[in-house]
């Protein structure tokens, strides 16, 4: 494992994994979207485009989830509650 990886707290890694995590999942879901906007209905391939389009935001709306009480989490824990 990398060694600056190693050193950062669990905390730091949820953020960074929250961060690229998101982002990646952002343009994943992005592209599906485009390409099947671009993409004729008749496609062998466009209902296996909406099914990857469907699981992407499905998963975007629990990583969402997540997020928010991750965000919650660590507000309170600033402000010492």
């Amino acid at each position: 494992m990398d060694d600056s990886i190693r050193s950062l707290t669990t905390e730091c890694l949820l953020e960074a994994l929250l961060f690229h995590a998101g982002n990646n999942l952002l343009h994943v879901w992005g592209y599906c979207e485009f390409a099947k906007e671009k993409m004729d209905s008749s496609h062998p391939s466009f209902s296996e485009l909406t099914k990857a389009l469907e699981a992407a935001e499905s998963a975007r709306a629990v990583f969402r989830q997540v997020s928010e009480e991750w965000l919650r989490r660590k507000s309170i824990l600033c402000r010492g509650v």
